[in-house]
């Protein structure tokens, strides 16, 4: 008795704005018809129906549906937000899910790790991710962000400078030879930490 949804390319479209490959999502619904009860627990199946709300704390969410980061690219070249990233964003929060998670983002300069890569590194980053966090919460959707800092997963033309990592052993990546990251020192950690 259990169905799989095909959503349409449009939704498709809507949540993977950039993918290549990806012809159809199909997303495990159980049984259409099953009992729902109040708390949005699907009985028959022992699964809780994506369409029911969450409360974490403070935090309401409308469903279980949760868009990811994912990068787009649409950041300027220092981090800030662009017009495309206002407008990726808004259009991700049509999309019905409860939240929104905007891409990684640096916490340092040095742990940038693609060129048009949004950055919460400084003050002058604030004002465009509060606008951007503003049109989330103007479709109706909670906003999250994913921080990152690349370590050795970056180049020395990006980070404008050294490269810092876990350690001085290269990352590996298919086909590709990064170049050896400087190992962060104990008081480096402490600055990332508590950047």
């Amino acid at each position: 008795h259990s169905q799989l949804l095909l959503l349409p390319n449009s939704t498709v479209d809507l949540l993977f704005p950039y993918r290549k490959h990806l012809y159809h999502i199909y997303v495990w619904i159980g049984n259409l018809n099953c009992h729902i009860n109040p708390l949005g627990f699907c009985e028959e199946y022992n699964m809780v129906n994506i369409c029911s709300k969450l409360t974490i704390g403070e935090l309401v969410f409308r469903n279980r549906v949760v868009v990811p980061p994912m990068a787009s690219q649409t950041a300027l070249k220092n981090g800030q937000v662009s017009l495309n990233t206002i407008s990726h964003y808004r259009r991700l929060g049509t999309s019905g899910a409860s939240m929104v998670m905007v891409e990684y983002s640096f916490v340092d300069e040095g742990g940038r790790s693609e060129e048009n890569q949004l950055g919460v590194s400084c003050d002058s980053h604030i004002s465009g991710l509060k606008k951007l966090v503003e049109v989330i919460h103007e479709e109706g959707c909670l906003a999250a962000l994913q921080i990152v800092h690349a370590g050795g997963k970056s180049t020395s033309e990006l980070t404008n400078g050294p490269m810092i990592g876990a350690s001085s052993i290269p990352v590996p990546v298919r086909g590709e030879v990064l170049e050896v990251p400087v190992a962060a020192d104990l008081y480096q950690i402490h600055q990332y930490k508590t950047a």
